[in-house]
């Protein structure tokens, strides 16, 4: 919650927005926007009213499991300093006192920040937001091969990802299945010889593994 006659602290990934919220100096307004994809740049703005009237002091931390310790300090128009364990990770936008800057957003980095700010002689007020990274790793698809005609074939798709992925499985170029199914099953037949592959998205991108050919061995009758 802010306190006081603070603004309030933007979360940018790339060119989405994760979190905003005001202050009116009565009320607080949170609504999630959207997420910020592991490998990216995220920006935490901390906004804050009135912005003059004494020393304006901006302090980071990290508040994740309800622990506080402290990221980085900006005294306004005075210096920027970021803590020596949080430097590799974390800067300060030097034309913008405001910013606190990931570089390379990692899920690692999933958790609660917090800016509090004091202007000296006037009032002080925080805020905190949650840093949500998504992600998706490449797929492994699994497939036993070769198989003989009228065996039951399983292919299997693995993949790391946050939010769960949608599965994609194509022969060829044609689609077998699609959903949240990360099985695709079938009686072997010798036209369903050829490449096979899986697909997965989710609202960090998409990858798809490649090819494996599934051989078929026909069955021969006797007259």
């Amino acid at each position: 919650m802010l306190n006081g006659n603070q603004g309030f602290i933007a979360l940018i990934g790339l060119t989405s927005t994760v979190l905003f919220s005001t202050c009116t100096g009565v009320t607080v307004t949170i609504d999630i926007l959207g997420d910020v994809i592991e490998g990216s740049e995220t920006r935490m703005i901390c906004n804050y009213n009135p912005t003059s009237g004494g020393t304006i002091i901006i302090t980071w931390s990290n508040v994740t499991g309800g622990a506080s310790e402290s990221i980085a300090t900006t005294v306004v128009g005075v210096s920027k300093d970021v803590q020596p364990a949080y430097s590799a990770i974390f800067s300060l936008d030097p034309n913008d006192d405001r910013a606190l800057v990931i570089a390379n957003t990692l899920r690692s980095y999933s958790g609660d920040y917090e800016c509090d700010v004091v202007i000296t002689g006037v009032s002080s007020g925080k805020d905190d937001v949650t840093l949500n990274v998504i992600y998706i790793e490449d797929p492994v698809l699994s497939l036993t091969t070769p198989v003989n005609e009228g065996d039951h074939v399983a292919l299997s798709c693995d993949v790391v990802s946050k939010p769960n992925a949608l599965f994609t499985f194509k022969k060829d170029v044609s689609i077998l299945q699609q959903g949240g199914l990360s099985t695709y099953t079938f009686t072997a037949d010798r036209d369903d010889q050829g490449s096979y592959t899986c697909e997965t998205s989710n609202s960090a991108g998409t990858k798809a593994t490649a090819g494996q050919v599934l051989e078929v061995f026909c069955k021969f009758f006797k007259w």
